[in-house]
């Protein structure tokens, strides 16, 4: 969400998609910040797009070792594409509901086990099965992410979603030779191990990052406004107003928890579990 941080403490500065022409061209649609946030989910799409190309790296390996055919040991791949398709429908749903927070962490979540699971698998079936988590874990990455991404642009929101959309191919010219490369230097199954932790870590800081964005109006003594389309004023907001309640900052809503919302801050600068925040009325 988007912040006019210069408006004066009695004013209400519109955030989300704002039609007044005087506002902080930082803070608005197409400003600076949405492109912050949109490289941000280029970051997570590239990292998370691993579900999508890694399989057909390691099947040739896989396969001897399970003593397999390579029509069975293809079943993997299969399974991926099916949670990828059917991870998608439910991802979308959850970020419509819930936002794409929770989608992106459940995802997180899932393709960090999911790559762990493989990498320790003992049978080929269970290696085919994990892979149908691998594709739920990647799906969030895509489409549900284009669609957050839109959220942040008016004029240049066509280019925006299809540079969110290239995070999947960018990864598909990174992962594979690291991938590969992984294979040859340390197996298959340290290789998965290791994906699963380095996904599951770099994923979780940029989307950390990702949601600290919307929480600009903390700390500063104004009083603005966070709007947004008919689908956000739909979205439970406590996960991000509980944190900048500790923050010091007061949210005042119609439909408690929900958009629109009025955030304030006091300037008063408490010191609460080594942080500098400010302190509530």
């Amino acid at each position: 969400m988007l912040v006019d941080l210069e408006a004066a403490a009695e004013e209400i500065a519109p955030v989300h998609a704002p039609s007044a022409p005087t506002e902080s061209a930082a803070f608005t649609p197409d400003s600076g910040q949405a492109w912050v946030r949109l490289v941000l989910a280029v970051i997570i799409g590239s990292i998370g797009s691993v579900g999508m190309w890694s399989v057909v790296v390691v099947l040739p390996v896989v396969q001897p070792e399970f003593g397999a055919t390579r029509g069975e040991v293809s079943l993997a791949f299969t399974l991926t594409m099916l949670g990828f398709g059917l991870g998608g429908v439910a991802t979308g749903k959850i970020t419509d509901r819930f936002g794409i927070v929770l989608a992106m962490g459940l995802s997180i979540t899932v393709l960090g086990v999911a790559y762990v699971a493989a990498g320790l698998s003992t049978t080929l079936w269970q290696f085919i099965a994990v892979h149908f988590l691998i594709g739920l874990g990647t799906s969030a990455t895509f489409a549900p992410l284009m669609a957050e991404a839109s959220h942040w642009f008016e004029r240049y929101r066509g280019l925006a979603v299809t540079i969110v959309a290239s995070g999947n191919y960018v990864g598909g010219t990174i992962w594979p030779p690291l991938v590969n490369w992984g294979v040859q230097s340390f197996g298959w199954r340290t290789s998965h191990i290791a994906i699963g932790i380095f996904t599951a870590a770099a994923m979780t800081v940029a989307l950390i990052v990702l949601r600290l964005l919307m929480g600009a109006a903390a700390g500063f003594p104004i009083c603005v406004q966070f709007t947004g389309d008919a689908s956000l004023q739909k979205r439970p907001m406590g996960r991000v107003l509980d944190p900048l309640a500790l923050m010091g900052a007061r949210a005042e809503a119609d439909t408690p928890g929900k958009l629109p919302l009025k955030l304030q801050d006091h300037g008063n600068p408490v010191r609460y579990r080594n942080i500098w925040v400010r302190e509530l009325e």
